[in-house]
């Protein structure tokens, strides 16, 4: 979570690559609308159609250009009451630079494991979570988890209330593998299990929360900014205090940032993972203020996985690399990336808000970075779990 400085003498605005269809493709754009402009006159204007589900309650509508996305997107930007229009950011295609992905550096791999091995493998040991425990389980934090959906039956120990698939529009957010290579990158279903993944961390760091599953990418990882930002505010009708995105994109999208403004507004915490480019280069949502930007650590805690997306935007850094989760199946798998560091951070904030359940969300932060173990290019470092509780002793429990 960045905080903004008084002290900027100058603000660069940079153009953004285009992002979604290619030229000359269809595809769908994004717009918010201001009170009382006719979607249907926006689409004659366009040449679209208005796409459901819409978010009407939101002023944000979605349309179809058959033809050509970019042409479409301006005539809708030129239009009288339109805010914004955009392409949205879609994994469909497969090169499109901005698409929406989900951080893991490589597929799973399956290990020979057990819940106990879960329960005692090295991060937990980095993130003292043992003595942390001792004070707190996380009980009455809501976390919703952005992802590939979740396999209850991989993880009979999470708490699972509520959430959506918005990848098929219905209450169901299981992990759904079709068997087909969707992206046409020569590997099927690569992401299958990352959400049950992501989701058992979670409740590693904080075993009595209760998670909320948003089914938002395929099989694949991929998905689309509208879905993310439909999502995120689902969650917040839902009640949620914290919210993890394990994905990303290199782009920045307007409707994503809209709600991620709204989740704060509301004092919801939203950690997302930083990506895996082993470079300083900048990931949506992660690099908005509003978010916690997660690096991944290496396995001893000290310096950055070298796969770990890095440099003075990111936030802080938790264990990201060989960890240990459940998948679906009924088995076990190691997986790294940043998608792994995010969940620890999000559960962390649970057990700082279970204990605080008025803490704001900018104090969730500070909380986080007090005493943090500096690592060089991962923000304010490994977070000392013991010491952030403290903070909010002394803060909020004590007088």
């Amino acid at each position: 979570m960045k905080l903004l400085s008084a002290g900027l003498s100058t603000i660069l605005l940079v153009p953004l690559l285009a992002t979604g269809a290619s030229a000359g493709e269809p595809g769908d754009i994004v717009a918010r609308l201001g009170s009382g402009v006719d979607p249907a006159a926006i689409a004659a204007a366009s040449d679209t159609t208005v796409v459901e589900p819409v978010l009407a309650s939101r002023n944000v509508w979605r349309f179809r250009s058959d033809h050509d996305a970019h042409k479409a997107a301006d005539k809708i930007k030129k239009q009288e009451g339109v805010a914004y229009a955009e392409e949205d950011i879609t994994g469909s295609i497969p090169e499109a630079g901005g698409r929406m992905s989900g951080w893991n550096d490589g597929e799973a791999r399956a290990v020979p494991s057990t819940e106990d091995d879960f329960r005692t493998q090295p991060a937990v040991g980095l993130l003292d979570l043992a003595a942390a425990h001792e004070q707190t389980h996380g009980a009455g934090v809501r976390v919703a988890v952005l992802d590939t959906g979740v396999d209850p039956s991989a993880v009979p120990f999470v708490t699972l209330d509520g959430g959506w698939d918005l990848v098929d529009d219905d209450p169901d957010p299981n992990e759904v593998a079709n068997g087909v290579d969707d992206d046409g990158d020569g590997t099927v279903d690569e992401a299958h299990g990352h959400g049950t993944h992501i989701t058992a961390i979670v409740d590693l760091a904080a075993p009595d929360v209760t998670v909320m599953p948003f089914r938002v990418l395929d099989a694949e990882g991929m998905g689309s900014s509208f879905l993310a930002a439909e999502a995120i505010w689902m969650a917040l009708e839902q009640g949620a205090d914290v919210i993890n995105i394990s994905f990303g994109a290199g782009e920045k999208s307007k409707v994503l940032e809209q709600a991620v403004k709204d989740a704060e507004d509301q004092q919801v915490v939203i950690v997302a993972a930083a990506g895996n480019t082993g470079t300083d280069e900048k990931h949506y949502p992660a690099e908005f203020d509003e978010v916690i930007a997660t690096a991944a650590l290496a396995t001893d805690g000290t310096v950055l996985a070298g796969f770990s997306s890095r440099g003075g935007w990111v936030d802080i850094s938790a264990p990201g690399e060989h960890i240990i989760a459940p998948v679906p199946g009924g088995g076990w798998a190691s997986w790294s990336g940043t998608s792994m560091a995010a969940p620890f951070i999000s559960g962390q904030a649970a057990l700082l808000l279970a204990l605080a359940p008025d803490m704001e969300a900018e104090d969730v932060w500070k909380a986080l970075e007090e005493d943090a173990l500096k690592v060089e290019d991962g923000g304010e470092g490994l977070v000392q779990l013991v010491a952030s509780i403290g903070w909010v002793h002394e803060h909020y429990l004590e007088g």
